[in-house]
This record gives C-alpha cells, structure tokens and sequence, in this order.
C-alpha cells in the first residue's frame, strides 16, 4: 500500500513552515507552494478551486497565517469555499475605507476544550473604537444569509492584537 499520500499533510506543513522562514510575503508563499505541490499531485480540482481562492484571499490584502489548517478545513467543508470568497472580499473593502490602520486575518480556530473548529476572520486594529465594531456587524451581516445550511462556519471578529 502507498502510503505517500497519508504524509503529504505533514509534509505541506514542513513546506509551509519552510517557506515562512524564508518569503516575509504571504502571497509569495501560496503561489509556490501552488507549483510546488500543484493540484495534480493533491487532489484534483476541489484543491485547485480552494487554492485559487486562498490566493485571491491573499491578493485582497488578507494574512493566512495558518494556510495548511485553513486548506484543509476547507477540503472538509467545500460548501465554505464561496462564502470564504465572498467574506473576504466583503472585508478587504471594509478594511480599504477604514479610519484605522486595519489588518485582516483568516485563520481556523480549535477549540481546545471540545472538538469544535471554524474559521475567524480576525479584524485587527490600532484603535479599537466604534468603527472597528461596525465593520465587524456589517461583514458579519452580509455574510450570514450565506451560511445558512452550510456544513462549517466563519465568525467575523478580533483578538484586539496590533494589526503589525
């Protein structure tokens, strides 16, 4: 049996952590990677869909910190995949017009007490006033109606950390 299929997370995890050390630009990393580990060797084209959005995710303007966790959340919940597009889009405007230096996250959350994952859009900003609360209903807003009946879920929120 192969079982160079079962090590091909583990070793996009290496890759990613690599390449973290060596690009600083987020961008730079999900396009090599993308040719490093092309779709072809994944898993077909619901890969190549959740790539192309991550790199849009990306060329928005938003940090994927945790690219390999988010991917594969996504390949758990491929429903999540249009309203990952359509949030991000949605806050990369919001994020564009704000008063604040803002910066924007997507990361998946575990919750470390039950098995429980989804994923967080961090809004991230150097004054945490009521601007910055608006934004985060009025992302959440337009993309709530879009969640209904999906398999996973997107919170829109912060962690009130410096957006860097």
């Amino acid at each position: 049996m192969d079982t160079s299929t079962h090590e091909l997370p583990a070793a996009l995890q290496q890759v990613d952590d690599l390449l973290r050390n060596v690009f600083q630009s987020e961008l730079e990393r999900v396009r090599l990677i993308s040719v490093l580990c092309p779709p072809s060797m994944t898993e077909g084209d619901e890969i190549a869909e959740i790539n192309g959005v991550l790199g849009e995710v990306v060329d928005c303007g938003i940090q994927v910190p945790q690219r390999i966790a988010v991917r594969g959340y996504l390949q758990r919940h491929p429903d999540m995949v249009a309203v990952v597009q359509l949030a991000s889009a949605i806050a990369a405007e919001h994020a564009k017009s704000a008063k604040h230096k803002t910066k924007l996250s997507l990361e998946r959350y575990r919750d470390p007490e039950i098995e429980d994952e989804y994923l967080a859009l961090y809004v991230r900003s150097e004054n945490y006033d009521a601007s910055v609360r608006e934004m985060i209903r009025s992302i959440s807003e337009s993309v709530r109606p879009e969640l209904r009946g999906k398999s996973g879920w997107l919170v829109v929120t912060t962690d009130f950390q410096n957006p860097g």
